[in-house]
């Protein structure tokens, strides 16, 4: 068994923020016990980290990808073109 300590989620980080909570690590998986079961996150570096630095570098390449999503988006909105089609009865 392996031992409990502090880790910091950021898989929810665009949304709820980034969490510190007390985690069992077995190899790359962290298990955060919560009402009786187990939750697990993937990947050290990718959904937890070890420190609240690299949660929050984390965190800032999250929100810079999802910037330039919602700009790629942004230009195909603006290029949309409105059709008005008239259908006589």
């Amino acid at each position: 068994m392996s031992d409990i300590t502090s880790i910091w989620i950021s898989k929810f980080a665009l949304t709820t923020g980034i969490q510190e909570v007390r985690a069992m690590i077995i190899g790359e998986t962290a298990y955060v016990q919560k009402d009786g079961s187990y939750i697990f996150y993937s990947g050290n570096g990718r959904e937890w980290h070890r420190t609240l630095a690299l949660a929050l570098a984390k965190a800032e390449a999250m929100r810079e990808g999802k910037i330039r999503s919602l700009e790629r988006k942004l230009i195909k909105i603006n290029k949309l073109e409105i059709k008005v089609e008239r259908i006589d009865l």
